[in-house]
């Protein structure tokens, strides 16, 4: 978790360089129609090529590629 926590922040502005993103913070999302589901994700996305807003979630590894962490995948 240790590692986590120092480069998330590097690894989320990576994300948005590499898909011409712009990243905003955000705290805890309620879901507007279950008011008692939410999430707290790393950041908001906005992609201006669509006009559309998303959410990010960083997981940071030790592992120098996704296909070495058996609990995660990549698509």
């Amino acid at each position: 978790m240790e590692y986590g926590t120092l480069y998330e922040s590097e690894e989320a502005e990576m994300y948005a360089e590499t898909y011409n993103f712009e990243l905003f913070p955000v705290g805890f999302v309620i879901n507007p129609s279950k008011s008692y589901l939410g999430c707290s994700p790393d950041r908001r996305v906005f992609d201006s090529s669509l006009g559309e807003m998303g959410l990010l979630e960083v997981k940071c590894t030790t592992k120098e590629a996704v296909s070495d962490v058996g609990y995660l995948s990549s698509w």
